[in-house]
């Protein structure tokens, strides 16, 4: 994301919403193929704790910023039995 990207997303942290996908790379294709703004990603992360989320943002129609994300395991998890987070 280019930084004037970050500065729209670090004004408008409290108001996003954040939604689980299952196939996020499909996703990511779909919005773009329907003109869809992406400001970030696909982004993947590869090492420590979070390795293994991947996560996208995009603008809505109405200007909110909207993160999609997926995983199916968190790098920490195979240390421990504790579990951060799990949606229910």
């Amino acid at each position: 994301a280019t930084s004037a990207n970050w500065k729209v997303m670090a004004r408008a942290w409290r108001t996003t919403r954040a939604f689980q996908i299952a196939d996020l790379s499909a996703a990511a294709n779909r919005l773009r193929e329907r003109g869809v703004e992406l400001l970030e990603g696909p982004t993947y992360v590869e090492r420590g704790g979070l390795t293994g989320l991947t996560w996208i943002y995009l603008r809505s129609p109405w200007g909110q910023i909207i993160e999609l994300y997926s995983y199916e395991k968190l790098g920490y998890e195979s240390g421990t039995q504790e579990r951060l987070y799990r949606p229910g």
